[in-house]
């Protein structure tokens, strides 16, 4: 009944926002207005290097970024017609990044034409304008309910997992450390419950051999935890190579455009594009969506 009466609330005071917010003369919303005003400022700096008006295509380039040598000094490909940007932003987001607001200033164009309705205001005000909300009787009052019983999936249903909850519920016994140990859990002086005076009692009754025994069990703990680890490590490593085969902007894929250049550059600009590349793949989109002569003046420009 809370989370009724709390989404209520919410489209109530919602509506009425939005509604003030239009009556004010705004048409996007604060989010859409804040992110297209940092974008606008951030276009001032960039360059349109080309462009082909009979496909509507571009090239901007950014500037360096003084604050850190890993960010800025980019080359972003436009297509006005397909509504793209090789920085992504514009598909994202819906709305002009700042390439395409470059663009828009170089040939006197309104970026606002490349916004999505969704940012609108009145986009807004349809939804929380929907049919009112009916009251909520109590409880008591409610029909009966013949219907079916919805379950969880007993397959989907989180477990308790292999390490027993913190210590601050209730102290470990030294049965549970011993499973801790197996499960490759590192047990800390405070969370064992067989604890005196601040001194964890000896295992299976004391002795240095007793001692000897629970080393060799929390090694053994930690092993089968570090190849639980490694064999996860693998399993992401060759996701991630698998990935990388798909995808038509791979390292291996922009190598051979980059060499076809090698000649044209200086060396120096030549390992400033290979860094470049290999590092970021909207670079990558860029560098392999413009013919090789363009390549060559963007790697001479770095």
């Amino acid at each position: 009944m809370t989370t009724f009466f709390k989404s209520v609330e919410y489209f109530t005071d919602k509506s009425r926002t939005t509604l003030a917010k239009m009556n004010d003369g705004h048409v996007y919303s604060s989010f859409a207005t804040n992110k297209y005003e940092h974008w606008r400022q951030k276009a001032r700096r960039h360059q349109v290097v080309q462009f082909d008006g009979t496909t509507s295509t571009y090239i901007v380039q950014t500037p360096v970024n003084p604050t850190s040598p890993y960010k800025g000094n980019h080359l972003h490909v436009i297509k006005f017609n397909e509504r793209t940007c090789t920085c992504n932003k514009l598909q994202q987001w819906k709305m002009p990044c700042s390439q395409v607001i470059a663009v828009c200033t170089y040939h006197n164009l309104d970026p606002l034409y490349y916004f999505n309705d969704y940012w609108k205001l009145e986009s807004s005000s349809a939804i929380y304008r929907t049919l009112p909300f009916q009251p909520v009787y109590d409880e008591d009052y409610w029909p009966p309910y013949f219907g079916d019983t919805i379950l969880p999936d007993k397959d989907r249903v989180r477990g308790k997992g292999a390490f027993i909850q913190p210590s601050s519920l209730f102290p470990v016994t030294s049965d549970e450390e011993m499973e801790m140990y197996s499960k490759g859990k590192p047990i800390k002086m405070e969370d064992s419950g067989s604890m005196g005076s601040g001194k964890r009692k000896s295992f299976n009754g004391g002795g240095s051999s007793c001692k000897k025994e629970r080393l060799e069990a929390k090694q053994e703990a930690y092993e089968q935890f570090a190849y639980a680890n490694q064999m996860r490590g693998d399993y992401y490593v060759k996701m991630g190579n698998k990935q990388e085969d798909n995808n038509p902007y791979s390292i291996a894929n922009v190598l051979p455009f980059l060499k076809e250049i090698k000649h044209m550059v200086d060396k120096s600009k030549y390992l400033k594009a290979y860094n470049i590349l290999v590092s970021e793949q909207c670079q990558r989109e860029g560098f392999m969506n413009i013919d090789s002569e363009m390549r060559a003046d963007w790697a001479n420009m770095l």
